[in-house]
């Protein structure tokens, strides 16, 4: 992961400098989906289904943009055949997505009420010996990414997000919902909601 950016921009310097190739460039966001073997999204998805209250680093809102997987396959579909095409599209669907919205999308999804959100600013983090970066997807910042190109140029309906993140859960009860295995264990969580 370390070299990861420095190797992709690396690879998109060769392309652009080939006059004679013709090439499309797509740089998706945080990518969402059925497969998603991170679990980065399955994390939020897993509390908002099972849990009554969910912590998250505070000070936000903090925005993403994401790419649904099944968006970005559609265009790679497209850009087999396109014709008059720019060379780097930004392909995003949604633009200024909170974790909060996740949440709340797949809670209405599910037809539950929405877990209560549990804040925790910079300090009460230090006090119970835990830093932003354990919570997947979490970014103090807001990341917003032009989608214009990409809607203008391709022409396909985005996938609707509240159903792809119930097909991304779906995907999981086959396997029995398994415990997600990145961020904050459960049994941490549950000792934290004691202590807060």
């Amino acid at each position: 992961m370390a070299a990861y950016g420095e190797k992709k921009a690396e690879m998109e310097r060769i392309l652009l400098k080939h006059d004679w190739l013709d090439k499309i460039i797509f740089s998706p966001s945080f990518i969402y989906g059925k497969y998603d073997w991170t679990e980065r999204f399955y994390y939020w998805l897993y509390r908002t289904k099972f849990f009554n209250k969910i912590l998250m680093p505070g000070g936000g809102p903090f925005s993403l943009s994401l790419t649904n997987a099944s968006d970005l396959a559609e265009a790679l579909l497209q850009a087999v055949e396109i014709k008059k095409h720019q060379t780097i599209y930004n392909a995003i669907s949604q633009q200024e997505t909170t974790l909060e919205e996740v949440i709340s999308i797949t809670a209405k999804a599910l037809n539950k009420p929405q877990p209560e959100i549990i804040l925790l600013d910079e300090k009460k983090l230090i006090s119970l010996n835990l830093n932003a970066g354990q919570f997947p997807l979490f970014m103090s910042l807001n990341f917003k990414v032009s989608d214009n190109l990409w809607t203008k140029d391709f022409s396909f309906k985005k996938m609707d997000m509240a159903a792809t993140f119930v097909e991304m859960l779906e995907y999981k009860a086959v396997k029995g919902y398994p415990v997600p295995g990145v961020g904050l264990s459960v049994e941490k969580e549950k000792e934290i909601f004691n202590a807060v």
